[in-house]
């Protein structure tokens, strides 16, 4: 019994799944007629697809087909690379046996007294017009499907079953089998075009399929010196000069279609002594062809093509191209499929992994040596006096003092795969429509839309968004909007990493990363958020090199939700914007599906209405002077012309809509740090308090009777220090308290407390 994978082997060849061109597959359970995704799948990991199941209608196409640009395999003429079999439908019912002119490399059941069968070409069409010509042909004498044509159609795999409802008997689909299988049955396509009487235009026939753009290789077909194809790109042949031989015997011959290793000129090897001298050019001098003029070795082909892609250094030094309207890492697989595609559609012969590894390593070095240093950027970037959008598209809106408009990218942005395309943004929209869609109660609109406006703004402290709330507040949801309509991502919110090197990668491969459900921060968590926020390096060891570290440098618009405040830690919360939401009503709640619709309809106004803001704000900006520079001054100092650009007198608002956010940090730190707690209690009704350093701690323990896991209150005396150095600017702020360490004496070290009125 043939395997599937042997079948497939039997019409592509035994080492299919190592070529970059490959047949592509796909399976599904339902009705073929009724289904709407043929998704195409390539082999894997040196097997069939998964989607190739006993239970399901199982698919390959009689063709290869290369990677499109992001490097995904596709059923596309566009992709198309050789076609490998030529097939008839339906015999038995509407094919009758009479038509079948030669006998059938491989015929399978689909259903019962129903088959379908194939001829697999000896060379392989590389020339997919002809291919098309004959599919198309042998529809129009109705031997296959007339709704088939095109060289990525499909057919049946000799596995699965037949779920068409006309074939189903007692709701059980019949199986598909194999019923006859000779892979050594294999045609030229001109052979099949006169078996069947095809009509094909003649300037196709005198084209390019394999054996014809080889003028050898048809040349020696026409002298009936062509005997059968060894492998790929080998054949035997007669030897011209067998007649020469010893006792005139004819075997031992072997022609070579041009490659790489004869310099695209073809190879002719005889192994009798006679012919011990002879080469490629007595073969075809023999056979009349006059030598046209040499052709570029594959790896010149390929450095020609590798010379004409922008290359340089990212802010780490690492070597970047741009290409296609993005950056991608030289030895990206969008970088290695680019580069192995040009060269097959120039020349027609794939590039060897050693020829890709050369012409990667001239783009690497070029990259190196002799490219730029670019600061890549996610989302947002600044460019001279412009601010830049990446759309994700190639494209880019530029906002400068006078106007907004849509450029194409320059080589400023970083992309990863979960990001998404950008709507068009539309001049004069109504960005307040955007509270339609969030649970956010009016009186915190502005500070809120000023805050989402200054995520377009690049190089300054953006504050950390903690929202928090109950249970059916719509905080997810929330989430998700504010992340579509500024940094659009298939990751929508994130759950908390579980590891310090998750959050770092989290925070570097997003713009604005958002953490849903979040109850907990400990204290390495709140530090790397603190430099995210305001901008800083981490460093992290490069993977798979030497002790080299890679810095991570990033100023991340980040996100938390949670029901309860999470941020305890003094230095994050000063970083934090705090919004309070309420849980939704029964007679308002709606579907979020609903909810999310309805937002994408009118995303490209509330966006274009964003930038119409922030165009007015870049003027605005300049001419800020705040009387007094709160904590994230660069933040507020935008937010004031942010909010300006919305409407005179606003700038006002939103700088005490402000502070009155610096309020609720304190009165949050003061109520859920227990050692602000137990001095604020230490000094009701005194101005100075003095005692050593561990009577102060037992004093302070005390007054709050902290728990084991209390992260806000020290472990011990020793860490009493370290812990008020966290919390002196709010001790001082929110109460006037300030706190003095003297020098050590023989009773140890002591602290003084002291409060202002």
């Amino acid at each position: 019994m043939t395997k599937p994978f042997e079948f497939i082997k039997g019409i592509f060849g035994d080492d299919i799944e190592k070529k970059e061109a490959q047949p592509l597959f796909c399976g599904f359970p339902d009705d073929p007629g009724s289904n709407k995704s043929w998704s195409a799948k390539a082999i894997e990991n040196k097997t069939l697809p998964n989607v190739i199941k006993k239970e399901n209608n199982n698919y390959f196409t009689p063709a290869v087909f290369c990677t499109d640009p992001e490097g995904k395999h596709r059923a596309k003429k566009d992709y198309f690379v050789a076609g490998h079999a030529i097939f008839i439908d339906d015999i038995g019912t509407k094919v009758k046996s009479s038509k079948i002119k030669m006998p059938l490399s491989w015929k399978i059941q689909t259903s019962p007294g129903n088959y379908q069968g194939g001829y697999i070409l000896d060379i392989p069409c590389t020339d997919r017009k002809l291919f098309e010509a004959v599919i198309n042909a042998m529809a129009e004498k109705k031997l296959t499907d007339p709704g088939s044509k095109g060289a990525a159609r499909w057919m049946r795999m000799p596995l699965g079953r037949n779920t068409k409802e006309e074939y189903l008997v007692d709701g059980v689909a019949p199986k598909v089998k194999l019923v006859i299988w000779h892979p050594e049955r294999r045609y030229s396509i001109n052979q099949i075009i006169k078996a069947f009487g095809l009509k094909i235009d003649s300037n196709l026939l005198g084209s390019n399929d394999t054996s014809q753009s080889d003028k050898v290789l048809a040349a020696l077909q026409n002298a009936g010196l062509w005997k059968s194809m060894l492998e790929a790109g080998k054949h035997d042949i007669t030897c011209p000069w067998a007649e020469q031989h010893s006792k005139g015997v004819d075997h031992g011959t072997i022609y070579f279609e041009p490659n790489a290793d004869n310099n695209l000129e073809g190879g002719f090897k005889c192994q009798h002594g006679h012919c011990s001298t002879r080469n490629i050019s007595d073969l075809k001098a023999f056979l009349g062809i006059t030598s046209e003029q040499p052709k570029k070795k594959l790896l010149e082909v390929a450095l020609e093509f590798v010379d004409n892609i922008p290359a340089f250094c990212d802010e780490n030094g690492d070597p970047f191209v741009f290409l296609n309207g993005s950056c991608h890492p030289v030895r990206s697989k969008e970088v290695k499929a680019n580069i192995s595609r040009k060269v097959y559609v120039s020349t027609r012969k794939p590039l060897r992994q050693n020829l890709l590894a050369e012409s990667l390593a001239a783009l690497e070095s070029r990259a190196i040596c002799d490219g730029e240093q670019i600061k890549l950027n996610l989302r947002i970037a600044q460019l001279g006096n412009h601010i830049l959008y990446d759309l994700g598209d190639g494209r880019a809106v530029k906002t400068g003092k006078k106007k907004w408009t849509i450029v194409e990218a320059p080589p400023l942005f970083r992309r990863y795969k979960h990001q998404q395309v950008q709507v068009e943004p539309e001049r004069g929209g109504d960005l307040w429509q955007l509270f339609d869609f969030l649970n956010i109660p009016k009186s915190q609109w502005l500070e809120t839309i000023v805050m989402f406006i200054s995520y377009l703004v690049p190089g300054i402290a953006h504050p950390i968004f903690h929202l928090y709330g109950p249970h059916g507040s719509a905080k997810s949801t929330l989430f998700k909007i504010v992340k579509s309509l500024i940094d659009p991502s298939s990751i929508k919110v994130m759950i908390t990493p579980k590891s310090k090197q998750e959050v770092v990668r989290a925070i570097n491969h997003h713009h604005m990363p958002h953490f849903d459900n979040m109850s907990k921060i400990d204290s390495e968590l709140s530090d790397i958020l603190c430099t995210a926020c305001t901008g800083g390096g981490i460093p992290k060891r490069a993977l798979y090199t030497d002790d080299d570290d890679h810095i991570f440098n990033f100023q991340s618009c980040i996100g938390i939700n949670g029901i309860n405040l999470v941020i305890s830690k003094p230095d994050l919360l000063d970083r934090t914007m705090l919004l309070h939401v309420n849980r939704i009503s029964k007679e308002n709640r709606r579907l979020e599906k609903e909810v999310l619709n309805e937002f994408e309809a009118v995303k490209p106004e509330i966006l274009g209405g964003m930038f119409d803001v922030l165009l007015k704000a870049m003027s605005i900006y300049p001419n800020v002077k705040l009387k007094e520079l709160p904590r994230l001054a660069d933040y507020a100092t935008w937010g004031y012309a942010i909010a300006e650009a919305l409407g005179e007198g606003k700038g006002n608002k939103f700088i005490t809509a402000y502070q009155a956010n610096v309020d609720r940090q304190l009165a949050e730190v003061m109520q859920h740090n227990s050692l602000c707690l137990a001095v604020t209690l230490l000094m009701e009704g005194r101005k100075k308090w003095t005692g050593t350093v561990q009577k102060a701690y037992v004093k302070l323990y005390n007054l709050v009777s902290p728990s084991k896991t209390d992260g806000t209150f020290p472990k011990d005396a020793k860490n009493l220090r370290k812990q008020l150095e966290l919390i002196h600017a709010t001790l001082a702020e929110a109460e006037n308290i300030s706190y003095r360490f003297s020098d050590r004496t023989n009773k140890g070290y002591s602290i003084a407390f002291v409060k202002k009125k």
